[in-house]
């Protein structure tokens, strides 16, 4: 397991998408729960932007690649960590 940045820790710890502009670029941070609930990682999102992309539809297809790799790894036999 790797550490992460700031904005890691704090997805961990809040339980909720944190969201920031890196160039031109949003990087949404999400948090991934096991089968119980508890958040046991975060994901980092890198979306360009693009002329005429909102943050908010930026954010929301962010999280739903999150949430298919949520699906994954709670359907996965083993813990991949």
């Amino acid at each position: 397991m790797t550490q992460g940045g700031p904005e890691d820790l704090r997805v961990m710890t809040i339980g909720q998408s944190v969201v920031l502009r890196e160039g031109k670029n949003l990087d949404v941070t999400t948090p991934i729960p096991d089968r119980t609930g508890r958040i046991v990682a975060a994901a980092g999102i890198t979306l360009p932007e693009d002329p005429g992309s909102s943050e908010e539809t930026l954010v929301k297809e962010a999280e739903e690649i999150a949430h298919e790799l949520t699906v994954e790894i709670q359907e996965a036999k083993r813990t991949p960590w």
